[in-house]
């Protein structure tokens, strides 16, 4: 089935050894940043902050929005000048961002993840509230969050969902073929997290993007994606063993509880789109 999305891959220069050299170029900008605040910004820190969980945060949080940015600029470099089209068309088929739509997205999955999480993480929440952050550095960390965790999200959607999915389509056209590798690929970069997160990531990929296709646009999806991590980074990341060993065991009840909430979020979401039948420019 044709996809307008799709075929924006069509518009240009598409060899293989394009994506291989973009790939590169991308871990090659992505690197160039870390060592950088590697070596210059974190002595400083060290310096002259005191270690804190709140500083340890704000650190974390500037230091991802960093890499995910470098991540974006080796990728609009090549898009631009490797395969000779618009950076744009990895976001959408015709017009300009649209934040309408972004936002729409975060909203919409926000009270999805936050039942989700109270009732499956509310022991990592109570840890967050042991650390004794006052309510100006939430504020902060919520501010400086939304900016870097909203450069992580929108990142990967436009990475995986943007330029995979429709580097991969010029070969497969088999959209629900397109559909499992893009979103296996996705969630095998989720595998440090244990076996369910993996499944869970999985799923997730799949539901967001038949999204995109539906919609013909990142934006929504990226909104979605940014207030899922946000939470998560903010409020409920898991303990350090559950970090730094892979957990193989899966909670059966949450897994089912979450599968049932992301497949009904997807029903609802392609009604309202179809419903709606409206461009978000």
């Amino acid at each position: 089935m044709k996809n307008d999305f799709l075929e924006n891959a069509s518009l240009g220069k598409n060899e293989w050894w394009r994506y291989i050299l973009t790939i590169l170029v991308m871990i090659i900008f992505a690197g160039l940043f870390t060592v950088i605040f590697g070596k210059l910004v974190m002595p400083i820190v060290k310096s002259n902050i005191e270690k804190t969980p709140f500083s340890e945060t704000l650190v974390t949080l500037m230091s991802l929005g960093g890499t995910f940015a470098a991540l974006l600029l080796g990728l609009w470099l090549m898009v631009n000048r490797l395969h000779k089209r618009p950076f744009t068309t990895l976001i959408h088929d015709k017009s300009e961002f649209s934040w309408k739509l972004w936002c729409l997205g975060f909203f919409a999955w926000s009270p999805i993840i936050i039942v989700l999480s109270f009732l499956f993480q509310y022991n990592d929440f109570e840890r967050f509230l042991s650390l004794n952050i006052s309510i100006s550095q939430m504020l902060i960390l919520l501010l400086v969050g939304l900016i870097t965790i909203g450069i992580q999200s929108t990142a990967e959607e436009i990475i995986f969902r943007g330029y995979a999915l429709q580097g991969i389509s010029l070969k497969m056209k088999s959209i629900w073929l397109l559909v499992i590798i893009n979103s296996l690929i996705f969630a095998l970069l989720h595998l440090g997290w244990g076996f369910q997160s993996l499944i869970e990531s999985f799923v997730f990929g799949i539901v967001f993007t038949y999204i995109v296709l539906d919609t013909k646009r990142i934006e929504f999806v990226a909104g979605a994606h940014t207030v899922n991590n946000l939470l998560f980074f903010l409020f409920f990341q898991p303990e350090n063993e559950k970090l730094t060993h892979f957990q193989w065991t899966i909670d059966w009840f949450e897994l089912g509880t979450f599968l049932t909430f992301i497949v009904v979020f997807y029903f609802l979401m392609r009604t309202f789109f179809k419903k709606k039948n409206k461009n978000y420019s």
